[in-house]
């Protein structure tokens, strides 16, 4: 015959589990709000890409409605990231810049104020904002 199993819980025991579960109800609202992508639409038009504290060596790249970059300058980008850049897309993260076979270059992500940052495979940090 099996002797049955008896659980016994003190208030003490309780308290870190209930603990963990409210603070992931609180946070959890909040993190399925941070990981929805930024409304393309509203990423559309002209952004300065440059390298941090060196927004003078910029350039203006055109974030396009089809997920098409262009920038004046032909070779945008290609000095930092090896590849000129062709494409974009909104992503949960931040912004994706691509070059023409869609091979992500560079991931941008939301620093606040209409600024995105990232950093290139050789560790140079990379700022995308709004042109004037």
């Amino acid at each position: 015959m099996r002797t049955p199993v008896i659980f016994s819980f003190s208030p003490r025991s309780l308290a870190r589990p209930l603990l963990w579960l409210c603070a992931g109800a609180a946070v959890a609202p909040a993190l399925a709000s941070s990981l929805a992508p930024a409304s393309s639409q509203a990423l559309v038009g002209n952004w300065v890409l440059f390298p941090d504290g060196r927004r003078g060596e910029g350039c203006v790249l055109s974030l396009a409605p089809d997920n098409r970059a262009s920038s004046h300058d032909p070779h945008c980008g290609a000095a930092w990231l090896s590849h000129p850049i062709a494409a974009w897309a909104s992503k949960p993260d931040g912004i994706a810049l691509s070059r023409g076979d869609l091979h992500t270059l560079l991931m941008l992500t939301p620093v606040g104020g209409g600024h995105f940052r990232g950093r290139t495979r050789q560790g140079l940090v990379l700022w995308l904002e709004r042109a004037d």
